[in-house]
């Protein structure tokens, strides 16, 4: 009988001991969308790569289109397909874009979409049929936000330090533990494509961030120095085609296995990240000063284009007003040219200015033609200098709700001045960091031998505002802050931003260095002494 109690009991122990079975992730939660894991396995053997795409901020940058399609075809090839190169397909690309005469616009540069469309099909439809394809394959660098909490940001499947420094003991006990917002990323995006143009599998792969924040400042990555990382784009392809190379078993069982679970890597173990530049102030003067106040006598002043605004006829005089106001101390003749920009505009469409099989600008031309304007406006005697005016949209940081762009500040919850103060400033802890849009007067002058002699921007005002959501947890409140769109409606009413922009857009030009100084970098003494007065 004793015998059989402890016999039972050491049965009941090893049942109470085995691991309750994890779910098996499902084909749609893998990336498997227009078939089943095992129906794209069964169906589809040869695949056929079509060239890397970079984002269109990136510079041309062959050697990481190259990377990115070495290391995917080297991954899918490990997942047990056969991959062909994209060689055949470009071949007949290039052939059918001579054959219809380019794929852009030779005047504008635009891309003429049915035509490309065309020479994309036709050339797909070949790559196909001589490579003997059952699918193909896009691959894409793609922008991403990537969350942080902390100093760490995780996004598609990956992390690493949101402020680009690598971990060690003192970063531990220096970091802010409850900062969190968004920093921009870049991802691996892989599809498989069925024969019928149907997504069959589809997964993102982070490779590094574009950006940091240490929770004081932020500061960008070059893009000369982005996608460079052999690892942290190994890391991004084995996540995007984790699915295809590992069962659901594994990855369902895998999560303390870096290999499986790229979230369990040390970041130690990965090369350190590009170091990021912040936003240390370049001088607008591209021309020493004394050259330009020496050599210009007589300038035109452009149209301000609107670029993606609708900006009112006032608010348009009342810019041109203030940015004569703000040249007076130089002394120039000052030359209103309204048609200065639709004479560029006109010469510019007269000429054949961009390659149409690439949609690249022949820059030798377009100089020649920005020069022969100084010769077509219509005076008497052509001026030395025209500065061009335009509105721009940019994308800024906010900090706590607090913005500093283009030499201006504006709160995003008031819409007024940044108050810098520790218990009754501007700043809300909860709307973290993040970028937000902002509007902004720009302003080049170049000379008659198209010398860009001064390039400038003031800050308008923002194009967006924050929202900020509260959560409770046990023991813990969470911030979850989004931007939200202004309408046209609610800008450029406030006039009192007007004359601030122009005037941070041409001080370095107007201003003497010395009191340019004073100005960027105030003595907090003076600055007492003249509160109190």
């Amino acid at each position: 009988m004793g015998v059989m109690l402890l016999a039972t009991g050491a049965a009941a122990a090893d049942k109470k001991k085995a691991p309750v079975p994890k779910p098996l992730p499902t084909d749609r939660e893998l990336g498997f969308y227009g078939a089943t894991r095992d129906q794209l396995r069964a169906t589809v053997k040869r695949l056929g790569l079509l060239p890397t795409r970079l984002p269109g901020w990136m510079d041309d940058r062959p050697d990481a289109e190259k990377l990115l399609q070495e290391t995917v075809s080297r991954y899918l090839t490990l997942a047990g397909f056969e991959v062909v190169g994209p060689d055949n397909y470009q071949a007949a690309f290039d052939r059918f874009n001579k054959q219809v005469g380019g794929i852009y616009d030779g005047k504008t540069g635009i891309l003429k979409d049915d035509v490309a469309g065309a020479v994309y099909s036709n050339a797909l439809r070949e790559f196909i049929k001589k490579d003997r394809l059952d699918a193909y394959v896009l691959v894409k660098a793609v922008t991403a936000s990537a969350p942080y909490y902390g100093q760490y940001a995780r996004w598609d499947g990956v992390h690493d330090r949101s402020d680009g420094k690598l971990p060690d003991i003192m970063v531990r006990i220096l970091e802010l533990p409850n900062s969190e917002g968004t920093v921009p990323a870049l991802s691996l995006r892989i599809q498989i494509v069925s024969l019928q143009d149907r997504v069959l599998f589809g997964r993102d792969g982070g490779i590094e961030l574009t950006a940091y924040f240490d929770g004081l400042d932020f500061a960008r990555v070059s893009h000369k120095d982005l996608l460079r990382d052999a690892a942290r784009i190994e890391r991004a392809t084995r996540v995007a085609t984790l699915p295809l190379v590992r069962t659901p078993h594994d990855i369902a069982y895998g999560d303390d296995d870096p290999e499986i679970n790229a979230q369990k890597m040390h970041l130690k173990d990965l090369p350190p990240q590009p170091a990021g530049q912040k936003g240390v102030r370049a001088s607008p003067l591209l021309v020493p000063r004394d050259q330009i106040l020496s050599s210009v006598k007589r300038v035109a002043l452009s149209p301000i284009y609107p670029g993606p605004f609708k900006v009112p006829a006032d608010v348009q005089k009342r810019l041109m007003e203030f940015i004569r106001e703000e040249l007076a101390p130089l002394g120039w003749e000052i030359i209103d040219s309204p048609q200065a920009r639709d004479v560029l505009l006109a010469k510019m469409m007269e000429s054949q200015l961009f390659d149409p099989l690439t949609g690249k600008r022949d820059e030798a031309r377009a100089t020649e033609i920005r020069k022969s304007v100084f010769r077509s406006l219509g005076t008497a005697q052509p001026p030395d200098a025209i500065l061009w005016l335009s509105l721009v949209r940019s994308s800024v940081l906010q900090k706590m709700g607090d913005v500093a762009w283009d030499g201006v500040e504006q709160n995003a919850f008031t819409r007024g001045p940044v108050i810098h103060k520790f218990w009754s400033g501007t700043a809300v802890a909860g709307a973290g960091s993040s970028s937000i849009a902002a509007s902004s007067i720009n302003m080049y002058m170049t000379d008659a031998n198209d010398t860009v002699m001064y390039q400038s921007r003031g800050g308008i005002e923002l194009l967006q505002g924050i929202k900020v959501n509260t959560s409770y947890g046990y023991n813990q409140t969470k911030f979850d802050s989004d931007t939200v769109d202004l309408a046209e409606s609610e800008l450029f009413h406030d006039l009192s931003r007007e004359k601030p922009a122009v005037h941070a857009a041409l001080r370095d030009l107007v201003m003497t260095p010395e009191a340019l100084q004073d100005e960027l970098n105030p003595d907090p003494k003076k600055a007492k002494k003249k509160a109190r007065k």
